[in-house]
């Protein structure tokens, strides 16, 4: 019944979200005891697709498109983060698993976030059932491992780290396990140095180090912010 709810308070949460970088939910309904939730479709390919295909050819992504991805991923963050519900008040939204996998290029070139089936109210008090933990270990802050409140500056943290790996085409953590990875993330101030894979703008590492610092207040504290320094 909990499951049923909050994944029934997601989908509205999402269906009430338009912007050019989220990908729209439409609607959700129930089918042979199954949830079917109606979104749009993007004609185009998975970051972590495209990753794949960097690795194969021994590509690299140029920088500008690294930062233009970037900023519309942050423009993204940004509208979920200020999203209001119909009478007004704030949903207090935020999306819990930025990675490869929640993001997607459509054939023009613009960046889309899906998947806000992770998302949940900042609030809620049922968002998260006990023991579990939502989202990708290779990507996740280390408040989000001790079960912790999250807000925008989790997201953050997650989105600096998934590029991160668009920009070094390395894996920013090497762990398999919550266990390991938590020893991981415990042990590094933040994701580490650009420069050791290809050269890079000091301003650009400085940014990276804030995004990914391993505690939240002195990471950006919205996706306008990061904008903004971008």
């Amino acid at each position: 019944d909990e499951a049923r709810a909050e994944m029934l308070r997601e989908v509205r949460a999402a269906a009430s979200l338009s912007h050019p970088n989220v990908v729209r939910v439409f609607g959700a309904e129930r089918s042979g005891g199954q949830f079917l939730i109606s979104m749009e479709y993007i004609r185009g390919y998975g970051l972590g697709e495209i990753l794949d295909a960097l690795r194969a050819s021994g590509k690299e992504v140029p920088l500008g498109v690294l930062i233009r991805l970037m900023m519309q991923a942050c423009e993204a963050l940004d509208y979920a983060q200020r999203a209001v519900d119909i009478s007004g008040e704030p949903l207090g939204l935020i999306h819990r698993n930025i990675s490869p996998e929640s993001l997607k290029l459509d054939e023009e070139g613009y960046l889309r976030v899906i998947d806000f089936g992770l998302s949940t109210f900042a609030h809620a008090e049922d968002a998260t059932l006990p023991g579990q933990v939502k989202g990708s270990l290779a990507y996740m802050p280390l408040e989000q491992m001790r079960g912790h409140p999250l807000d925008i500056r989790s997201d953050i943290f997650c989105l600096a780290m998934t590029f991160f790996e668009v920009f070094t085409l390395e894996t920013p953590r090497k762990a398999r396990n919550i266990k390991a990875a938590f020893d991981e993330a415990l042990e590094m101030a933040s994701v580490g140095k650009l420069s050791e894979y290809r050269s890079c703008p000091k301003e650009l590492e400085d940014i990276f180090a804030k995004a990914t610092s391993r505690e939240p207040e002195e990471r950006y504290d919205s996706g306008r912010s990061l904008y903004c320094a971008l």
